[in-house]
């Protein structure tokens, strides 16, 4: 018998106007890269101890490959609201809110700050998200674990 574990991630993006009413609204699959397979590994049997707990957003349109470490245009960070939904699913939530006017193309999970180096576990593009002054933009990330 052999068994496989997979992790598949899902990222939606919302933007919100100042008082509160969805803009524009985007779900996509992610690409789990290749140095974020390797810390869950490190995860299962206690070598880190360091989860994923950070969400990234950015400017850059280049598509994912396995390859990536980081985001292309990093813009801004938030230490996500994490939760087991149960039947193997995890879940991020984080709200940004942005002073100036920036357009969003990608976004990250991560296992620390940005200042600090983090290991990416996921990452995504998807279309323009322009944001105005004093509007937000929740992101919510599911990695289901099959």
């Amino acid at each position: 018998m052999r068994e496989g574990l997979k992790l598949i991630g899902e990222l939606t993006i919302t933007v919100k106007d100042k008082e509160g009413k969805v803009k524009d609204t985007e779900t996509v699959r992610n690409l789990i890269v290749n140095v974020g397979k390797a810390e869950v590994a490190r995860l299962i049997n206690g070598v880190s101890t360091k989860p994923f707990q950070w969400l990234q957003v950015g400017g850059g349109g280049t598509s994912p490959t396995p390859d990536d470490t980081a985001l292309e245009d990093f813009i801004a960070e938030g230490q996500a609201t994490v939760e087991y939904e149960a039947d193997n699913k995890a879940r991020w939530t984080y709200t940004f809110t942005f002073a100036s006017a920036t357009i969003l193309r990608e976004a990250g999970l991560f296992n620390d700050q940005y200042a600090n180096s983090p290991v990416m576990l996921a990452r995504q593009i998807y279309n323009d998200k322009p944001v105005s002054a004093g509007e937000s933009v929740e992101v919510v990330w599911v990695v289901f674990v099959a």
